[in-house]
């Protein structure tokens, strides 16, 4: 019946298009009248209303989608990478070409011209270009295991914690 109330407009499409609010069957069944702008000027408010509500969402959505959006300020001059995204087997292999390829100009909010070595240029969008020499930090990094094993002294003196490093190569043992 399309009368759920949209999270933009605050209002419900049979109610921007009708002006009233759609009668269910049970409405109809029991005879149930509800409350509606019949009048064009409570109509004309319903709808700049559902306008200044779509509005106010539009840019809630925007600020929520560019939250984690990164800007990148590249130099005329500078030399950067190119990111491969394309081959026999892109998945596996390197992901960043190192043509020498660099900033050739800025073109709109978005895209660069990278020139390689050759001089030939192409335009790119930023997400494929990163400075030559930046590091992406992983974000995980595994900690070694560290073991230790209690020792009782032969005497009955004391008790020592030993450290147990696993042992590597051809000749370890599995336990």
């Amino acid at each position: 019946l399309n009368n759920q109330t949209n999270g933009s407009t605050g209002y419900s499409p049979f109610m921007l298009m009708y002006g009233s609010n759609a009668r269910t069957p049970v409405e109809n069944l029991y005879d149930v009248t509800s409350k509606n702008p019949e009048d064009q000027e409570g109509r004309r408010a319903m709808l700049e209303d559902a306008l200044m509500n779509r509005s106010e969402a539009a840019q809630a959505y925007q600020k929520e989608a560019n939250k984690n959006t990164r800007v990148h300020n590249f130099e005329e001059n500078e030399r950067v990478l190119v990111k491969r995204s394309f081959g026999e087997n892109p998945k596996i292999s390197v992901k960043w070409k190192d043509g020498p390829y660099y900033i050739d100009r800025k073109i709109g909010p978005a895209n660069y011209a990278v020139r390689d070595k050759e001089g030939k240029v192409k335009v790119i969008h930023h997400d494929l270009i990163k400075k030559a020499g930046e590091v992406i930090e992983a974000s995980y990094t595994p900690q070694p295991i560290t073991c230790e094993e209690t020792i009782i002294q032969p005497d009955g003196s004391g008790v020592i914690q030993v450290p147990i490093v696993p042992q590597t190569g051809p000749n370890a043992e599995l336990s």
